[in-house]
This record gives C-alpha cells, sequence and structure tokens, in this order.
C-alpha cells in the first residue's frame, strides 16, 4: 500500500483487526506510532496533503488488572488448543513445572530425567537488544532441581524420542536457524493460542499470558495442599512472600475448603437433598 493512499477508516480497521487477533496494546501503539512518523514526514515534503493519523482518535491504554491464574477447567481447555506438540509441550512445562519462558526454550534433553521425573534448569534464554538470542544462569542465579509427574515425563520422553534429540539439544529450537527458540515467539504464539481457547477480557485483550500459566502452577499445587515454601522451591523464588503475593491466588489456601465442605454437609440432608426453610 502506497502511503499516499492511506485513510483514517484503514488505520481505524488495522487497529480493530490487530486487537482481535491478539496483539498487545503496547505493540500496537508502536507500530502506529511509527505509520504516524512515516506520515508526518511525508506531509512535511509535501508528498501527501496531510497525515491521517491526526484524525484517529488513539485509545487510551487498559486499565493494568491482577495478574491472572487459570481454573483447571479453563487449563485443560488452553492444552486442547494447542496447535502442535511443540506447543502443548511448552504449555505443560510452564502451566505443570512452573518454568519461566526463557527456563523452557535454553532446556536440552540432558537436563531432563524421566526416570526420576526431574528436571535441571541451569539457564535461560533472553533476547537482548544489540547481541541478539543468548544464554545466561536463569534468574535466580543458580541452578534448580524441578519435578515433575509422569504424564509430563512420558509427554516429554515421546516428543524427544519424535524428534531424533541428542543429548545436547534442545527440546525447542528455530524453525529457520536452529539455534534456541526465541522466547518473545513463545509470546506471540501463546497470543494466539488464547485466542484459540476462547479465553478473553471484555476488551478483547488475551485472558492470560505464558507467565500467568507459571501463576496457575503454583496455585493449582497450593489447592491441592502443597506447602508453599516447596513451591517456592519449584519455582525458583528467593523468598517465599515472592511466591504468596505475586504466584499463588488469594483464595488458594486449601483448609479454606474444610470451611465450604463443613457448611455444605450442614446444608444437606440425609437423602442427599438441600434444606429448605419456611417462612
Amino acid at each position: 500500500m502506497r502511503v499516499g493512499t492511506v485513510t483514517v477508516r484503514q488505520i481505524e480497521d488495522w487497529w480493530l483487526a490487530k486487537t482481535a487477533d491478539g496483539t498487545g496494546y503496547w505493540a500496537r501503539r508502536q507500530a502506529f506510532h511509527t505509520l504516524q512518523h512515516m506520515l508526518s514526514v511525508a506531509t512535511r515534503k509535501r508528498h501527501i496533503d496531510w497525515n491521517p493519523t491526526t484524525a484517529f482518535d488513539l485509545p487510551n491504554p487498559p486499565r493494568r488488572v491482577a495478574r491472572d491464574h487459570l481454573t483447571l477447567r479453563e487449563y485443560r481447555s488452553v492444552l486442547a488448543a494447542c496447535a502442535s506438540s511443540e506447543e502443548l509441550l511448552w504449555v505443560r512445562l510452564a502451566g505443570e513445572a512452573g518454568l519461566r519462558r526463557g527456563e523452557i526454550a535454553a532446556l536440552r534433553r540432558r537436563c531432563v530425567d524421566v526416570d526420576l521425573g526431574e528436571i535441571v534448569v541451569e539457564a535461560s534464554i533472553a533476547h537482548v537488544t544489540g547481541a541478539g538470542v543468548v544464554e545466561r544462569p536463569p534468574k535466580s542465579g543458580s541452578a534448580r532441581i524441578v519435578a515433575i509427574g509422569p504424564s509430563l515425563s512420558a509427554a516429554i520422553a515421546e516428543y524427544a524420542e519424535h524428534e531424533q534429540l541428542d543429548a545436547e539439544d534442545r527440546l525447542f529450537r528455530s524453525p529457520f536457524d536452529g539455534g534456541p527458540v526465541r522466547p518473545d515467539t513463545m509470546t506471540s504464539r501463546t497470543r494466539k493460542l488464547v485466542a484459540r481457547a476462547g479465553l478473553r477480557r471484555d476488551d478483547g485483550s488475551p485472558r492470560f499470558s505464558l507467565h500467568d500459566l507459571r501463576r496457575t502452577a503454583a496455585t493449582l499445587a497450593r489447592e491441592a495442599g502443597v506447602d508453599v515454601e516447596v513451591i517456592r522451591d519449584q519455582l525458583g523464588h528467593g523468598h517465599v512472600q515472592m511466591t504468596t503475593k505475586h504466584y499463588i491466588r488469594a483464595r488458594a489456601n486449601p483448609r479454606l475448603n474444610e470451611f465450604a465442605t463443613a457448611i455444605d454437609r450442614l446444608m444437606q440432608t440425609r437423602d442427599g437433598t438441600t434444606e429448605t426453610f419456611e417462612q
């Protein structure tokens, strides 16, 4: 499309389309400002008569919302929406093992012991401006061992066999150069996964991010009765306060269920129906 043919209507349609496909607000805003700058230069040099971006009402940034956690049912719907075995595996590593996206990208086959049900998290992948994709220590600064269940262990073993991975091969590789997959690629694919799973907020923004799956793992574990210090060690936090404040949903205390269960039992009659009260 030629710069001189851009219309306000086309800008509005573009904004709505990018919102619908899950592109984040700040990415849309940055792209808009790039277009705005190009059209401003074209106007200044008299290549076009006016800049149509000046007539576009740029929406305000979305209000900051609380970090999200998925219910077990929602998490299962996410698994069902995965488009490939690769995508399914990294979602499970975040949602069931609590790994960060950079840690998932850095995983090598030798780091996974499917017999013991353990993963050695020894590195993280990050994209650094000016340096490209780099490998560095995990966020905690040192390696840690995380536990994985039998079904996830089996899934990793099956995936590794199918992909014919050697010990030093990464589980997830870029299809372009065979190097590590970029964490931002995982993030963009997660946005598409959100759309397929139908988990959006009222304003159309994604209902969860890849990192929110890590929070989901912490919350589901706590609801199942796992001690918070064990969850802290699994996630690689230095302090348990980080785990409880930012990663575990407020009602995740399993003992609260004792309260609800006790009241529910009191309200049940012997034949299983709920007591009713006459005025």
